[in-house]
């Protein structure tokens, strides 16, 4: 996000009937969420994503400002959830998956090759810090676990793990 996002959201925000804003991630967008609360008054709700800047003594200070000032926070699930209230910041966590839903795939089962084998869903982001990459180089070791991916702009991506893993891994773009 340029540095002038905030002056955007402003903008919208005059522009537009906004009742809220939201945000997914602290900084960069948090802190634009947060100039134009300020100086519009309109509340936001803001999605936490900490991981790579909480620690730090400045930008952990304005994170939990950001996150304290805001209406709502909600986390993506129970270890953000965690990391957020340990800030003594309340949180709202999103419903997570209900397992039993997936726990047979029938047809899709034999359509892809995955009779009586593990697989390993993903749904997320792809981005180096959160380890998927690392787990799907894991694959050829694990004889029976195949992999499931499902992400958006994964075309790169794809391509270099199609180039180790052959066919081992479902690619699915989300949208």
């Amino acid at each position: 996000v340029r540095a002038n996002a905030g002056v955007a959201v402003w903008r919208l925000c005059r522009r537009f009937p906004v009742r809220g804003i939201h945000c997914g991630q602290v900084l960069s967008a948090g802190f634009a969420a947060y100039a134009c609360g300020f100086f519009t008054g309109y509340p936001y709700v803001h999605g936490a994503d900490l991981m790579e800047n909480r620690h730090w003594f400045l930008l952990g200070g304005l994170i939990r400002h950001i996150l304290q000032a805001a209406k709502k926070v909600v986390a993506n699930g129970e270890f953000t959830a965690r990391i957020v209230e340990e800030s003594g910041i309340a949180t709202e966590t999103n419903p997570s998956i209900e397992l039993s839903r997936f726990s047979r795939l029938g047809d899709r089962e034999r359509r892809y090759g995955w009779d009586g084998r593990r697989v390993l869903l993903t749904i997320a982001r792809l981005v180096g810090r959160r380890g998927q990459d690392t787990v799907i180089r894991a694959l050829p070791q694990l004889a029976t676990m195949y992999a499931a991916v499902a992400a958006q702009g994964l075309e790169r991506v794809r391509r270099e793990f199609d180039r180790e893993l052959r066919a081992r891994t479902l690619w699915e773009t989300c949208r």
